[in-house]
């Protein structure tokens, strides 16, 4: 709410005759801006609603329905689509979403997991996940105008190895100007999706296999109206690459950031399980990866090269911006 100002202040009364110092001048001038300042607070706002009288609350288990009561009795409440309790109400541009777990037993090895699958500001399904290692708040990254379904996992609990961490989960609107402490200036399509390929569904007897069960679960969840395929989740990787056993082979990703402050790189790497070795040694390695930033250059190497038409097309710098060396024991 807008916090109203004072529009009566002290100002100067002037009579003929009165010798006028550079004091009596700015004394005059701070009465006239400060009632400007107060009219336009008091009668125009700042244009910003910090704090919001109510907010819409999406999900809330702690007031659960009777059917989801029933499916936390029966311990079946983990894995499978949940139906919200409220949408949000901006169905034009959508709202960022706060998520809240308090009570829950976590750590650094057990989570709650959770899944929002909604809409976008054009109609589009999307999904957007968040790990929980402690009792805290998260806001999402992307805004929805509606929100089909909530998937949990180590909350409730389920008869497939899902676990009953307890706790609370609250959802709702965001507050205006929260921001998420997930913001990406640029960022790949998860493959594998690890959130996914690890998602212990309710039930295993859905499909033949692991993904089948998964896209059973999903279809189920969000309903016959939008397809499970528009989701673009994959638990397998679209491409891998091995690395050499030397010191000439790289592999690199461009891409262009808005920012000069590079806070976070997170990087996907896997080691082939050595049969012919004990099983103790079975993901052992030797040597060292060396994970390197550079930016890009601005002009070619030769005279004669072709200039490309755009930046993200120029060579990376001979000069590393920062480096770190990964070994098996770091």
């Amino acid at each position: 709410m807008t916090k109203r100002l004072p529009v009566t202040t002290p100002y100067m009364r002037w009579r003929d005759g009165q010798m006028v110092s550079e004091n009596d001048l700015d004394f005059e001038q701070n009465h006239k801006l400060q009632t400007d300042s107060a009219i336009v607070n008091n009668f125009f706002g700042s244009g910003l609603l910090l704090y919001s009288p109510t907010r819409q609350v999406i999900f809330d288990s702690a007031n659960l329905s009777s059917e989801q009561q029933a499916l936390v009795t029966s311990n079946n409440f983990d894995g499978r689509g949940i139906t919200p309790h409220g949408q949000p109400t901006d169905t034009a541009l959508g709202h960022q979403l706060e998520i809240t777990v308090t009570g829950a037993n976590v750590s650094l090895r057990r989570s709650v997991k959770i899944c929002i699958i909604g809409l976008d500001f054009e109609g589009n399904i999307q999904y957007e996940f968040f790990y929980f290692y402690k009792n805290e708040t998260q806001v999402s990254v992307k805004h929805f105008t509606s929100v089909i379904t909530l998937l949990f996992n180590d909350f409730k609990g389920n008869q497939n190895c899902s676990q009953n961490l307890g706790g609370v989960v609250v959802i709702k609107e965001a507050l205006p100007m929260q921001l998420s402490r997930e913001a990406k200036t640029a960022s790949q399509n998860l493959e594998p999706n690890l959130f996914f390929r690890d998602f212990k569904v309710v039930d295993q007897s859905l499909g033949p296999n692991p993904s089948t069960t998964l896209s059973l679960t999903l279809q189920a969840a969000i309903g016959s109206a939008y397809s499970v395929d528009a989701l673009n989740i994959n638990t397998t990787w679209l491409n891998k690459l091995t690395l050499a056993n030397d010191i000439s082979t790289r592999y690199g990703q461009k891409f262009k950031a808005k920012v000069t402050n590079i806070q976070k790189v997170r990087l996907l790497l896997g080691v082939e399980r050595n049969l012919a070795v004990p099983s103790s040694q079975y993901f052992n390695w030797s040597g060292n990866i060396i994970v390197s930033i550079h930016a890009l250059q601005t002009s070619v190497d030769c005279p004669t090269d072709v200039t490309p038409d755009d930046a993200i097309d120029f060579d990376p710098e001979p000069t590393a911006l920062a480096q770190v060396v990964i070994t098996q024991d770091i």
